[in-house]
């Protein structure tokens, strides 16, 4: 059955029966992998911002980006950037599920229909993100060697370059936390992926709703693309504690320590603003990346729809 016809007033949804899948996860990885390119140097400064203890090196998130293109350069931006590739892997796989649950769910409102399908494709996600997270954030710190556990390590190890530095860093976590140690944090990024996911979707389903009954029926992707910056800075100011506190178990030393150290140790450092702590830098980061997200994603939809569905729907 071909359902492709809509109330007038409904903002019009391409679902993955609409697609050609080969056409949709082709183009849905080269957009990831340029988004995540563009969008590197702001997630090492909020790592950076956030692993710091109140502002030791740096007082914000503009002084960090100076700083770090000042004293390490262009190369310094991207530090650890491969490690992160798992990303554009994965995609794929957030992609498909996303698309297949929300499909599943349709008797549902469009904003819940997002929500349950973000929080699936999160957990899909978590099991190759995590491990290339904790390596790539200790990469990020090693410039901070008094913040950074492994930068020791690191600058004795043989050989130049990300190669090398990604390499000593998965030996030192080994050594210090075994397999687990690639899992560290790994709950609170089930606990932060999931509602910040869910939260994101369900917000840009219900702004794309009211945008287009708002301005009477505009252009699509000019909707998606005002909805989604949105949607992004709504979920990015909801979920900042928890990214916080994930981010800090993440990057501990001690075998042994957990959320419950991090925590008191955000206390102790920054008191009640630690809830807040890197807020400028994730509101920016999480509306750039759904505006760049939704930039390439809706296109990379549209560019497989099958022919049938592509008058009514483009």
């Amino acid at each position: 059955q071909q359902r492709h016809h809509w109330p007038p007033d409904e903002f019009r949804v391409i679902e993955l029966h609409h697609m050609k899948l080969g056409h949709f996860l082709a183009y849905n990885c080269l957009g990831n992998a340029a988004m995540h390119a563009a969008l590197y140097p702001l997630a090492l400064a909020r790592t950076r911002i956030t692993a710091q203890p109140g502002r030791l090196e740096y007082s914000g998130f503009a002084h960090c980006l100076r700083s770090v293109l000042a004293h390490e350069g262009l190369r310094g931006l991207y530090a650890g950037a491969w490690t992160r590739a798992a990303h554009v892997i994965n995609a794929a796989l957030v992609g498909v599920t996303y698309e297949t649950v929300r499909a599943s769910a349709e008797p549902l409102p469009a904003p819940a229909r997002g929500a349950v399908a973000g929080g699936c494709a999160a957990l899909a996600s978590q099991a190759l993100l995590v491990p290339a997270d904790v390596v790539t954030q200790h990469i990020m710190l090693l410039p901070m060697a008094r913040l950074s556990p492994v930068a020791a390590t690191v600058a004795m190890a043989p050989g130049a370059g990300w190669l090398g530095q990604a390499g000593a860093v998965i030996r030192w976590i080994r050594r210090r936390h075994g397999l687990a140690g690639f899992y560290k944090g790994g709950l609170w990024s089930l606990v932060l992926f999931l509602p910040n996911s869910a939260a994101m979707w369900s917000a840009y389903s219900a702004y794309c709703d009211w945008l287009y009954r708002w301005l009477d029926s505009p252009p699509r992707l000019a909707v998606q693309l005002t909805a989604a910056p949105l949607a992004g800075a709504t979920a990015g100011l909801l979920t900042n504690p928890i990214d916080v506190l994930r981010l800090r178990v993440m990057l501990q030393a001690d075998r042994g320590a957990g959320a419950r150290d991090a925590l008191r140790r955000l206390w102790a450092e920054e008191g009640p603003a630690w809830l807040a702590k890197g807020l400028s830098a994730r509101l920016a980061q999480s509306a750039l990346f759904s505006f760049l997200f939704v930039l390439y994603y809706e296109p990379a939809k549209r560019l497989a729809l099958k022919d049938e569905f592509k008058g009514a729907l483009l």
